[in-house]
């Protein structure tokens, strides 16, 4: 089983460059979009943001549009992806009662049953 893992090549996608580049300005901005964050909730909005980035610039670059990728709108858009509560690899359910879209489309409150007093 090692062996055929050792012998796959090992390429790097073309558009890998393209968005290195633009990374540490995406970066930035996303830090600024999520400043209200608290530290820890940051650091995951930034990772699923850059991750959403990504996505889109590989499309972009698919598509044969990659020059018209900048870091700022691809930040904002990734930004508004996560606010929305679009994750990168997972579909939005509105059934499902610990969902985000489903807390905020019907109202729901989730709470734990133990509290402490």
């Amino acid at each position: 089983m090692l062996a055929l893992a050792e012998s796959r090549p090992t390429t790097k996608r073309a558009w890998h460059d393209g968005f290195m580049v633009m990374l540490p300005e995406i970066r930035s901005q996303l830090n600024f979009a999520f400043r209200g964050f608290t530290p820890d909730s940051r650091e995951e909005a930034i990772a699923e943001a850059l991750a959403s980035a990504a996505v889109a610039y590989a499309r972009l670059h698919e598509q044969g549009r990659a020059d018209i990728a900048y870091a700022a709108p691809l930040a904002m858009y990734a930004a508004r992806q996560f606010r929305a509560g679009r994750r990168v690899g997972s579909r939005l359910n509105c059934n499902d009662l610990l969902s985000e879209r489903a807390q905020r489309h019907h109202d729901i409150v989730v709470e734990r049953l133990v509290r402490r007093d």
